[in-house]
C-alpha cells in the first residue's frame, strides 16, 4: 500500500466508524480507538484526500460525534462499512489473538 492508500483506508474508516455507530447502532471501534483516529486524522487534515476534507470538518473531528458524518454516506460506502465490521474487523481480531498466543 502507499501512502496515499493508506490515509484513503484511514478516512474511509472514519466514516464506516460514524455510520455503523450513529446509524447501526453497533461500534465498530471502541471509544479510545475512535478518538485516537480522529486525533490522527485531525493532525493531518490539510494532507488528507479532497473527497473526505469536503465532507468532514475539523470541527467534526474534534467534537469526536460522526453525527454530521453518518447521514452522507452512499449505499455503496453502507456495503463496505458493512463488510468492515462484518469481515475485515473480525480477522484482525483473530490474527492478533494469535499472535498474542504465539508470541
Amino acid at each position: 500500500m502507499t501512502e496515499e492508500e493508506i490515509w484513503d483506508w484511514q478516512c474511509k474508516m472514519h466514516i464506516w466508524s460514524c455510520y455503523l455507530y450513529e446509524v447501526e447502532d453497533q461500534p465498530a471501534l471502541d471509544d479510545p480507538s475512535y478518538d485516537s483516529l480522529c486525533q490522527i486524522l485531525l493532525r493531518r487534515y490539510d494532507q488528507l484526500p479532497a473527497w473526505y476534507r469536503e465532507r468532514v470538518t475539523k470541527g467534526d473531528l474534534t467534537s469526536g460525534s460522526g453525527s454530521a458524518v453518518a447521514p452522507t454516506l452512499t449505499p455503496d460506502e453502507i456495503t463496505e462499512a458493512r463488510w468492515w465490521r462484518d469481515v475485515h474487523i473480525p480477522a484482525m481480531t483473530r490474527a492478533v489473538a494469535w499472535i498474542d498466543k504465539y508470541s
